[in-house]
């Protein structure tokens, strides 16, 4: 149930940053340290992002999950896919993406943090 939450969550995200004009570039790419859910590119910018989902009925908000560990994974992540995809360059940046889901697993909330530093 987890699984299917996160992926619709994701799917909800992909069209969402579409919508906003960006381009998907990848998404789940994944190392040892951690993975990075969806990968755009909005002009010359590289966008990064995680994306945090939760349904409705839980008493807090999806975005409470990113913690400063998971940061620090997503920023090793980030270096590895750059030099994977021999990126020197670009402009990049980490954006979080809350959705919160109501019991027919459809949009209730969605909130998007640009530039997530912590």
């Amino acid at each position: 149930m987890h699984h299917d939450t996160g992926a619709r969550g994701e799917s909800i995200v992909a069209d969402f940053l579409r919508n906003k004009g960006c381009k998907i570039v990848g998404r789940n790419f994944r190392t040892p340290f951690g993975e990075i859910d969806i990968i755009v590119r909005q002009g010359s910018l590289l966008i990064f992002v995680e994306v945090k989902t939760l349904a409705r009925a839980n008493d807090f908000y999806p975005e409470m999950h990113f913690t400063k560990n998971k940061l620090f994974k997503m920023k090793r992540t980030i270096t590895v896919y750059l030099k994977e995809k021999r990126i020197i360059d670009s402009d990049y940046r980490l954006d979080l993406v809350a959705v919160e889901l109501d019991g027919q697993k459809q949009i209730s909330d969605i909130r998007h943090y640009e530039n997530i530093t912590m």
